[in-house]
């Protein structure tokens, strides 16, 4: 990888990362061929212990798809195949496979998403300063090493959502290459998958991509309807029985349990809840308030930082208010599972491209990134009891919440820094006044 930062590190730990992407930088022919050799590896140890996680419920639908049977068939002990329509139509093909190739498949396609979540972030952030083409020295080690765990145990666990993050980053990408129809496509994919990803029209809406929006909205329809090709009047039954499935398996989760890492979770474990409803609607319950006043909180924050964003002249603040959309995603669903924090992704990468700048912000940057790789090494400590008492005290969700603060305040330190109207009026009729 190439270099362009010759900057001298300014503290103990940057200087760290920059030896340590040097070494990677000088010996990079060897780590990529390392790298490829482990994740073989591990997709074939994964390949060969058995179904876990959500690779069985992706690999049980491609098979009765080949067999005929429904698509859609609730499981109260674990996870049940939730996905639309659509995707289980796109994926069959995969039935022609012994399961052992579907799950190796899988892992590796989970790595390429991964990578290619990582290269869509330094193109973007770096868009019109670096041309894409190379980033500063430590970026990389600076971007990855908050989350490495999450992407790890995302591969590791068959799970969506590097799919769905890549399909989100990718139409962020083309919305701001003009290619808007292809950008609201991309989202919708996102969303067919599961429906988290709508939050990001928010963000579409108030930055007035309405281009982006249209398109999304018609191609969610499309991909709704093309399934009735195949189910021809059966669809509504399929349809019917999707609904079913996604309600039943909101109902089998303890959203206080340790592996929730949602803002809901977080007070439910707060105020000693246990089994509570999938969604907050007793009013009656002190808790069902403090849940949605802090959504409410999260939401109006983000909705004003983009407002915000819009009514200054720099990019990185766009970047930032996008980010906090994949931040949201991770913090608010209530059955948010451990393993969406890999939406830090892009918020750690611009994050680490602030590290590395000049501007006002960079030691705050590179500190909130220390706090998160310490982080996830206490998630990491699996001595018994140790792992789940730092998962039960919400570390995933303070990890979101540091960055989404660190992010609000960039963006306003930068609205603030602008000069106002009024100057610069007086200064263009000074300039004026001038050369006159």
């Amino acid at each position: 990888m190439e270099t362009q930062d010759a900057r001298v590190p300014s503290s103990t730990m940057m200087r760290l990362v920059f030896r340590a992407s040097g070494l990677i930088a000088r010996y990079k022919r060897v780590a990529l061929v390392a790298a490829i050799v482990v994740v073989l590896v591990e997709a074939t140890r994964v390949a060969w212990r058995g179904k876990t996680g959500d690779f069985g419920p992706v690999i049980a639908v491609v098979n009765r798809l080949a067999a005929g049977e429904p698509m859609y068939v609730g499981n109260e002990t674990g996870p049940a195949y939730v996905y639309s329509p659509l995707f289980a139509l796109l994926i069959q093909p995969l039935g022609i496979l012994p399961d052992k190739v579907i799950r190796f498949l899988w892992y590796l396609l989970t790595w390429v998403l991964l990578a290619g979540s990582w290269r869509l972030a330094a193109l973007i952030l770096y868009d019109g300063e670096r041309s894409g083409a190379a980033v500063p020295k430590g970026y990389w080690l600076l971007a990855i090493a908050p989350i490495w765990y999450f992407a790890y145990y995302n591969a590791l666990n068959g799970q969506t959502t590097p799919l769905m993050m890549f399909l989100v980053i990718l139409s962020y990408y083309l919305d701001r290459q003009g290619r808007q129809w292809l950008a609201g496509i991309s989202l919708a994919g996102s969303m067919l998958i599961k429906p988290f990803p709508v939050i990001v029209l928010g963000f579409y809406l108030l930055r007035k991509r309405w281009f982006t929006m249209l398109s999304t909205g018609v191609a969610s329809c499309v991909f709704l309807i093309l399934p009735i090709i195949r189910f021809k009047k059966h669809y509504l039954e399929v349809l019917n029985s999707w609904m079913q499935v996604n309600r039943q398996q909101q109902t089998i989760y303890d959203i206080s349990d340790w592996a929730h890492q949602s803002i809901s979770s977080f007070w439910y474990r707060v105020f000693g809840r246990h089994h509570p409803p999938p969604f907050l609607t007793d009013p009656t319950d002190p808790v069902f308030w403090v849940v949605w006043l802090s959504i409410a909180a999260l939401v109006g924050v983000t909705v004003m930082t983009t407002l915000v964003a819009a009514r200054t002249s720099r990019q990185q603040d766009a970047h930032a208010a996008f980010a906090m959309y994949l931040l949201c995603w991770a913090l608010l669903p209530p059955t948010s599972w451990k393993h969406y924090y890999i939406l830090l992704l892009f918020p750690c990468a611009l994050l680490a491209k602030v590290a590395l700048s000049h501007e006002v912000g960079n030691k705050a940057s590179m500190g909130v990134l220390g706090a998160l790789f310490v982080g996830l090494i206490l998630l990491h400590i699996d001595l018994p009891g140790i792992k789940h008492t730092f998962y039960e005290m919400s570390t995933c969700v303070f990890m979101g919440l540091l960055v989404f603060g660190l992010l609000t305040s960039m963006v306003a330190k930068s609205f603030m820094a602008q000069p106002s109207p009024s100057h610069v009026r007086a200064t263009r009729r000074g300039s004026l006044d001038g050369e006159a």
